[in-house]
């Protein structure tokens, strides 16, 4: 389509999706006072645009909107803007004027990806700040101390930065974006701050020496979807409290995860009793099922298992931890083989729930298993005196937990 200049009238209060997509004539509009919002793809492809004119009451830019403008030298987005979305001026070749307010609080992901502007950006400061947003980095940089007043880290902003030693975030971060420290690593430690709402996928994949992670109870569900399904071993510490001191109470490992793509929400931590009233207040908070045995009982684990309605519990597995308590491993077996992991089944057995009861069936179960280590697992209980029974007296205590754990695994989440 061909036109060169165009004045909207003042009663427009949005250009919709596509409005002026592909007008290759077009090389200057004004938009009127009014408009708050300008829709995706606006005015995607419009390779002769050099000139526009953004009013002050414009508040959002959605996806794409200035995407491969490649005629466009220089923009001033308006005092009030708050968010920009994704791709929004991607491709834009002879970007290299970009006037930014600090309002903006959300950047979509590569929304300035290809433009002059970011490359200078980065030639110029390790950490290219985009209003309240982190949008990218210098590839050679060590430590990231994100500066106050941060309220997102964009999707890919660190992204295979693979010298990166250690990140600071501010109390005011609330989302991490998609593969936002993805190949990082030399990363060992991370403390998500409390405000965290959102991490996206793949945040963390492939940080092969990440070994801890500091999160609050809120942010356990969201583990899940950070890390690769076979990565090294992350220890999450969880910490309690709206803006108390750090407390770290308990360390939630990554091996003890079903790694399953088809079971993908099942946590078994060892249970110290100083630690029940966390259990409690995660099973309380809603988004947890799981169970506990008394301090005195035959198990002092807890298992936390995600409501998850995107990804339902497959049948073939559940009721798993009620049949290994009565010696039927099999199930429990066939996930370990599946995923070629023992340290699940390693931590059933280091927990107590392995006792004189069940003991040789699932000694059969294992040594009878093609993964190795399970094998070897089967060889250990020969070599270590079986779970003591709880005291006389305390049994009617251990079957109600019983009971209830062969509730929780009968039922689908």
């Amino acid at each position: 389509i061909s036109m060169s200049g165009i004045a909207l009238p003042d009663s427009v209060t949005e250009i919709g999706g596509g409005a002026f997509q592909s007008c290759t004539g077009l090389t200057q509009i004004v938009l009127p006072d009014g408009v708050t919002k300008i829709g995706s793809g606006a005015f995607f492809h419009c390779t002769g645009l050099t000139q526009i004119a953004l009013p002050s009451s414009v508040t959002e830019i959605e996806a794409s909107t200035f995407q491969d403008c490649t005629s466009l030298p220089e923009i001033t987005l308006p005092d009030r803007l708050t968010e920009i979305g994704a791709e929004a001026f991607r491709d834009c070749t002879s970007l290299t004027s970009l006037t930014i307010p600090d309002s903006v609080t959300k950047v979509g992901g590569n929304a300035f990806a290809g433009t002059p502007w970011l490359a200078q950006q980065k030639q110029n400061n390790k950490i290219v700040y985009v209003g309240q947003c982190v949008v990218a980095c210098r590839k050679d940089l060590s430590k990231a101390n994100i500066r106050e007043g941060t309220k997102q880290i964009c999707a890919e902003a660190f992204k295979d930065c693979s010298g990166l030693r250690e990140i600071i975030l501010p109390v005011d971060v609330t989302e991490i974006g998609i593969s936002a420290f993805e190949g990082c690593t030399a990363l060992t430690r991370v403390t998500l701050p409390e405000k965290v709402e959102e991490v996206g996928y793949r945040a963390f994949f492939g940080c092969s020496n990440l070994a801890q992670m500091v999160l609050t109870l809120d942010q356990l569900s969201m583990s899940q979807r950070m890390f690769q399904p076979n990565a090294k071993t992350v220890e999450l510490f969880l910490r309690v409290g709206d803006g108390e001191p750090l407390d770290v109470i308990a360390s939630f490992r990554k091996e003890y995860f079903m790694q399953s793509w088809d079971y993908p929400k099942e946590y078994l931590v060892p249970l110290e009793p100083e630690d029940i009233p966390v259990y409690d207040r995660l099973v309380a908070s809603g988004k947890y099922e799981g169970f506990q045995m008394n301090e005195d009982g035959r198990i002092k684990a807890m298992l936390l298992r995600l409501q998850d309605t995107e990804r339902p519990v497959s049948e073939e597995f559940r009721g798993m931890f009620a049949d290994f308590l009565s010696g039927k491993a099999s199930k429990v077996i066939k996930l370990a083989e599946k995923e070629k992991n023992a340290a699940y089944v390693h931590t059933l057995i280091s927990v107590g729930v392995v006792d004189g009861a069940n003991r040789k069936r699932v000694k059969k179960h294992l040594a009878a298993s093609d993964l190795s280590e399970l094998r070897e697992l089967a060889e250990k209980l020969d070599q270590e005196p079986p779970a003591v029974r709880p005291q006389k007296g305390n049994g009617a205590v251990e079957q109600k937990y019983l009971d209830r754990l062969r509730k929780v695994n009968a039922r689908g989440v």
